[in-house]
This record gives C-alpha cells, sequence and structure tokens, in this order.
C-alpha cells in the first residue's frame, strides 16, 4: 500500500523493507526506522525530524527537501542518495557511509557527522556551522561556498577537496589532511590549521588572518595573494610555496621554513619571529 501523504508519526518500523513504497511528503516524524531498507525510496519533502534511521539502508534514496532535523541517522548506508536542501540540523549521522550523495544547499548546522564517508559528496553551499566533522574522510568533496564556521574538522581527510570561497572562520582543522585541496578565497579567519598538511594546496586569495598554523605543511601549497594577517605560523612548513603578493604583517614565523619560496610582493612588515 503506498505511504503517499501518509501520517505514521511516532510509528515503529525498525528494520521493515519499505524500499520504493514510501513517496510524497510522508509524515514519520519520531518515528522508529531503526535497520529499516529505504533504498530507491522517494521521501522528498518528508517529514523525519526526530526520526531513528540508525543502521538503515537508503542506498539512491531521494530525500530533497526532507525534515530530517534531530534525526538519528548513525552508521546508515547512504550512499549516492539526494538530500538538495534537505534539513539536517542537529541529525546524528557519525559513523554513515554518506559516499557520493548530494547535499547541496542543504542545512547541516550543528550535526554529528564524526568519522562519515562522505568521498566525492556534494555540500556546495550547504550550512555546515558548529557540524562535527572528526575523523570524517571529504576525499575529492565539493564543498565550494559552503558554510563552515565554527566547525570541528580535526584529523578529517580533505584531499583533493574543493572548498573555494567557503567559509571556515574558526572551524578547527587541526591535523587534518588538505593536500591539493582548492580554497582559494576561502574565509579561514581564526582558524585552527596545528599540525594540517596543505602541501600543493590552492590557497590564493585565502583570508588566513588570525589563524593558527603552527608545524602545519604547506609545502608547495599556491598562497599568492593570501592574508596572513597576524596568524601564527611558528615552525610551518613553507617550501616551494608561492607567496607572491601575500600578506604577512604581524604573523608570528618562529622557526617556520621559506626554503625556495617566492616571496616576490609580499608584505612582511612588522613580522616576529625569525624565519629560515
Amino acid at each position: 500500500m503506498p505511504l503517499s501523504e501518509a501520517n505514521l508519526s511516532g510509528v515503529i518500523l525498525s528494520g521493515a523493507d519499505l524500499k520504493a513504497t514510501c513517496r510524497l511528503e510522508t509524515d514519520l516524524t519520531r518515528s522508529e526506522l531503526r535497520a529499516a531498507v529505504l533504498n530507491g525510496a522517494d521521501l522528498s519533502g518528508a517529514h523525519l525530524s526526530g526520526a531513528d534511521l540508525s543502521n538503515a539502508y537508503l542506498i539512491q534514496i531521494n530525500l530533497t527537501e526532507a525534515n530530517l532535523r534531530g534525526a538519528i541517522l548513525d552508521e546508515v548506508v547512504m550512499f549516492k542518495a539526494n538530500l538538495f536542501k534537505a534539513n539536517l540540523s542537529g541529525a546524528n549521522l557519525s559513523g554513515a557511509d554518506l559516499s557520493e550523495s548530494n547535499f547541496n544547499e542543504a542545512n547541516l548546522a550543528g550535526a554529528n557527522l564524526t568519522g562519515v564517508n562522505c568521498k566525492r559528496a556534494l555540500f556546495a553551499k550547504a550550512n555546515l556551522s558548529g557540524a562535527v566533522l572528526s575523523g570524517a574522510v571529504l576525499t575529492k568533496a565539493n564543498l565550494s561556498e559552503a558554510i563552515l564556521s565554527e566547525a570541528v574538522l580535526s584529523d578529517a581527510n580533505l584531499e583533493g577537496a574543493d572548498l573555494r570561497l567557503a567559509i571556515l572562520a574558526r572551524a578547527n582543522l587541526s591535523a587534518a589532511v588538505l593536500s591539493e585541496a582548492v580554497l582559494n578565497k576561502a574565509n579561514l579567519r581564526g582558524a585552527d590549521l596545528r599540525a594540517a598538511v596543505l602541501d600543493r594546496a590552492n590557497l590564493s586569495e585565502a583570508n588566513l588572518s588570525a589563524a593558527i598554523l603552527d608545524k602545519a605543511n604547506l609545502s608547495a601549497a599556491n598562497l599568492s595573494g593570501a592574508d596572513f594577517t597576524g596568524a601564527i605560523c611558528n615552525g610551518a612548513v613553507f617550501i616551494g610555496v608561492d607567496l607572491s603578493g601575500a600578506k604577512l604583517t604581524d604573523a608570528l614565523l618562529m622557526g617556520a621554513n621559506f626554503n625556495g619560496a617566492i616571496l616576490e610582493g609580499a608584505i612582511r612588515s612588522k613580522g616576529t619571529g625569525k624565519s629560515t
């Protein structure tokens, strides 16, 4: 029986196989759907706020503009799913497989994405402010123009990710891997990048003012036109970087390594600390 426009709020359907059954604005608010199979289902616009979908199979599910606020989605298998403009604020997606899924323009503010697999996932213009992505795998993910202010991305793998024009102000990226990531014109003001790996990354015209980059590895990175005003870069590795036109005013550079760096046009007045 189709569940189109049905109200199943509070229903217990744990372990149920509902693939391709639910569709069109179904109300599953606070429902228990643990380990349910919803592969290929159309739940666009559905109401799933507070629902428990932990360990569910949601492969290629359509959750466009669905309301999943505060939903429990830990350990779900949800690759190649469509969550365009979905509301996942405060949701728990820890340990989930979200690879190749579409979260463009979705609201994930305050969501728990600890240890998720988001390889090649799409988060363009998504709101991830305050979200926790510690240990997340975001290789080749598209986070262009995403809002990640005050997000926690410590130990996350963002190798080759697209973060151009992203807002990462005051984000925690300590020990994160951002090798070959695209961060041109990104806002990293006040971000924590201690011990982060940014080799061969593109940070041209990025805002790194007041950021903490102690012992970060930026070898061969493109830092042309970047703003490091007031940044703390003690012990950072800038070997072979392009810093042409960059601002290093008042940056702390004690023990930083600039061997082979291009510094043409860089503004270094008032800087403190001794670099090599």
